[in-house]
């Protein structure tokens, strides 16, 4: 897992050190659920409908510095880790983003705005957190 730090632009052009919010990456394998259809797992992989797996970039956390939390939305912290990721796949390829979280509604409606997309029937991990995907 690797942590990014979006700074206080303006403190920082000041020679203060402010950050602002952070977010971390990294890489997981999703195990695709038994019932997901053919064209579900063609959607998700790109190219094949048998895949039982696929390789993801992971957004394992966002947050915000509460002392500066109107500086920067939720959405535009995870607008800067998709960014971060869009790049990275320009590189090494991937088209899943992933994210795991607890069954709480407004987490579930934050994702959903931001077109990341309930994993219908996903397998219960270990913590039991739901899984959600966007395809870049």
């Amino acid at each position: 897992m690797r942590n990014y730090f979006i700074l206080d632009e303006e403190k920082f052009s000041n020679g203060e050190f402010g950050i602002l919010a952070y977010f971390a990456l990294s890489t997981k394998v999703l195990y695709l659920p038994e019932e997901l259809s053919k064209s579900q797992r063609k959607k998700i992989d790109g190219l094949y409908n048998g895949v039982s797996e696929v390789s993801t970039f992971l957004i394992g956390q966002i947050g915000k510095n509460d002392k500066n939390k109107d500086k920067v939305s939720g959405a535009e912290i995870l607008q800067y880790a998709c960014d971060y990721i869009e790049e990275a796949s320009e590189i090494i390829a991937g088209r899943v983003i992933l994210v795991e979280l607890k069954d709480n509604p407004k987490l579930i409606n934050f994702y959903r705005e931001n077109n990341f997309k309930l994993l219908k029937n996903s397998t219960e991990n270990e913590e039991k957190l739901l899984q959600m995907i966007k395809i870049i």
